[in-house]
């Protein structure tokens, strides 16, 4: 009986973890859809923090750069650029890294991640050129 109920609930927990990405797409198909919904960034942000959260960073770098075109007005802007940057970084986009990490820096100057995304575009720059196509 002991071993039954262990089965199961091992059968659960995957269950709810196979769950996890399609309900974050789902997420963020829900904020795509409505871009004029108040508080469609916050649902994107949620599902770019959950897809991060796992792992899927190249999804997440992708909403993240939906989130930069849809919603440059949103309180949040400054999370999508920075997580494009980071996200495009992890997956091994050094142009792509580059090119956000600069628009964060170019955007927000002072803002309280600035220095680590400073340190990020040097070391960028100094492995793989400016971002410039040779």
């Amino acid at each position: 009986m002991i071993k039954k109920l262990f089965i199961l609930l091992v059968v659960l927990v995957g269950g709810v973890i196979a769950w996890i990405p399609w309900w974050s797409s789902k997420l963020a198909e829900k904020a795509l859809q409505n871009p004029r919904k108040a508080s469609s960034p916050q649902i994107l942000q949620k599902a770019i923090e959950v897809k991060n959260t796992i792992y899927l960073f190249s999804q997440a770098g992708e909403l993240a750069e939906q989130g930069v075109l849809l919603f440059p007005e949103a309180r949040n802007y400054d999370y999508f650029l920075n997580t494009a940057a980071t996200c495009a970084r992890r997956t091994s986009k050094p142009e792509v890294a580059i090119f956000w990490y600069k628009v964060f820096l170019e955007t927000f100057p002072k803002h309280m991640w600035a220095d680590q995304a400073r340190r990020n575009l040097k070391q960028l720059e100094e492995l793989h050129g400016d971002g410039k196509a040779n």
